[in-house]
């Protein structure tokens, strides 16, 4: 059995997204094709100090060994694509690249993933216990609308 198949290899793992910026002329946004995953878009996001960085290009988004921090399954997505929405199909890719031998229990990622159909797929299709931090951004703007009604 190969070593990556022990079971204190993965059993937590860390999901975030980084930003790979194209290194060609940026394209205004009305000239980038829609529905084609292979083009660079424009994307954004808070830096950890809390600064929007603004860039042409993609994101790879990792699912990566907490232990040894070794990647373990990544996808390449468009700079525009939101990390929640990746984040399934992430886990589902390692579950299928490795042959079900992989089962995380814990799956820690940052505000980016809060998102209540997440935590509930972990649990219920992974078996696993996402750890995402509140974003309370999302929050307020949930509790606003639900008040507002």
């Amino acid at each position: 059995m190969p070593v990556y198949c022990t079971d204190s290899y993965a059993s937590n793992v860390v999901i975030d997204a980084s930003k790979l910026t194209a290194y060609e002329h940026s394209v205004p946004k009305s000239r980038i094709p829609e529905n084609n995953p292979t083009f660079p878009n424009w994307g954004g996001k808070l830096d950890t100090n809390g600064n929007f960085i603004k860039w042409f290009g993609w994101k790879m988004h990792a699912l990566v060994d907490t232990t040894s921090g070794i990647p373990i399954s990544y996808i390449i997505t468009p700079a525009n694509i939101a990390d929640m929405d990746v984040a399934e199909s992430l886990i589902q890719k390692m579950i299928d690249d490795y042959d079900e031998e992989i089962h995380p229990k814990y799956y820690m990622m940052d505000a980016g993933y809060d998102k209540p159909e997440l935590y509930a797929a972990v649990h219920t299709k992974f078996q696993g216990q996402a750890i995402i931090p509140i974003n309370w951004r999302m929050l307020l703007a949930v509790l606003s609308f639900a008040f507002s009604s």
